[in-house]
């Protein structure tokens, strides 16, 4: 299976939000993670860990972003995508196409999409 078929739309911002607007977005959006963008290109993604280990503190996105973004694209395979993902300790991927952002998969996506091609339930849906 490809990457196309379980990627999820990606919430992005270009402004430099604080930590505490960053956690708000991300649960009124019910997201685990926020990509920052800055003219056009991915700057850095904050994930819900970035959020609860920085939680109450006066800091903006960009100073505790992971910066060093690792992307797949839409054609690979999810096997590749959770080696990527597991080599890079990291639970979300940007789904990248021609440069541009065109959705993001998570380690949670992943194993939800596999428990339900061998048609097992999964308990967290």
């Amino acid at each position: 299976m490809n990457v196309s078929k379980i990627m999820r739309v990606a919430i992005a911002t270009d402004k430099n939000i604080l930590i505490g607007e960053a956690a708000k977005l991300m649960i009124k959006k019910r997201i685990s993670s926020l990509i920052f963008i800055k003219e056009n290109k991915l700057e850095g993604i904050i994930t819900r860990e970035d959020v609860v280990r920085n939680f109450g503190k006066e800091k903006t996105i960009s100073s505790v972003m992971g910066k060093n973004i690792i992307s797949i694209s839409p054609e690979e395979s999810l096997e590749k995508a959770s080696k990527i993902m597991k080599k890079n300790r990291i639970s979300h991927l940007p789904v990248v196409k021609d440069g541009e952002l065109e959705g993001i998969i998570s380690s949670r996506d992943i194993a939800l999409a596999l428990c339900k091609s061998e048609g097992g339930e999964f308990v967290f849906e």
